[in-house]
């Protein structure tokens, strides 16, 4: 059942990934500043203080900034890549090993390229670079 699930994964070569970069980085620029705002409007809402049509308006745009990352986040994930983290903006492309294992080729946004890769179980936390992937 692994190789089956395996063999329906979009994986992408290193080339791929990396010039899918020019796609993807303002996508998750946006998602990062939508994030921010997302959880400001959240913050504001918590405050009981607030109310009548000011809290009206808080609610209307909340719904707003989560259905646009939501719809940011579908995009990404529409051409394989995974968003693993809204606010450090992370993505992962998965790779396909020459032995066929999956791993994952991971992007932070403030680097200028796709530099490293990790095991799927590792994530972020067992980033080793792209010299070692095979």
């Amino acid at each position: 059942m692994a190789d089956q699930a395996t063999s329906e994964v979009k994986t992408f070569s290193v080339d791929q990934a990396q010039r899918a970069l020019v796609y993807v980085r303002p996508i998750l620029e946006d998602l990062r500043s939508l994030f921010r705002e997302f959880t400001d409007l959240r913050e504001d809402l918590a405050d009981r203080a607030l109310t009548g049509d000011k809290r009206g308006e808080k609610i209307d745009r909340l719904e707003v900034v989560k259905d646009e990352i939501i719809r940011c986040s579908d995009e990404i994930e529409r051409l394989g890549a995974q968003v693993k983290s809204f606010e450090e903006g992370l993505i992962d492309f998965p790779y396909r090993r020459p032995s066929g294992t999956i791993v994952h080729l991971c992007f932070k946004l403030g680097e200028e390229a796709i530099t490293h890769w990790h095991e799927t179980e590792a994530g972020f936390a067992g980033r080793r670079p792209l010299s070692t992937l095979d």
